[in-house]
């Protein structure tokens, strides 16, 4: 697999960032939470990889939802602005505990 983009795990860390590992059983179906982790998009990865379903992914969360950061469908591919999209319109006092919005 591709190394994650260093910025993307100093924007990760710096910013608390909520991850959280979903997956989907069949193409079509909804997805199911997994886990969260905090700041650590190296390990919310690692701990996706290591998930065997249909798709797995690694969302972004924030008071105004869920974006994606990576799948298993295109593990060389991270999608790095949505980390700085999440910093810019989060809320300055959320946290991984706010909410269920993804």
């Amino acid at each position: 697999m591709k190394e994650i983009p260093d910025e993307d795990i100093k924007i990760s860390k710096e910013n608390d960032l909520c991850l959280v590992i979903k997956r989907k059983a069949k193409q079509g179906a909804k997805w199911l939470h997994v886990k969260e982790i905090v700041s650590d998009i190296r390990e919310a990865i690692l701990q996706a990889t290591n998930i065997q379903d249909f798709q797995v992914g690694v969302f972004v969360k924030s008071e105004n939802g869920s974006f994606i950061y990576w799948t298993n469908n295109n593990p060389e591919l991270f999608n790095s602005p949505v980390l700085t999209q999440v910093v810019f319109l989060r809320g300055q006092h959320y946290s991984c505990d706010e909410g269920d919005s993804y």
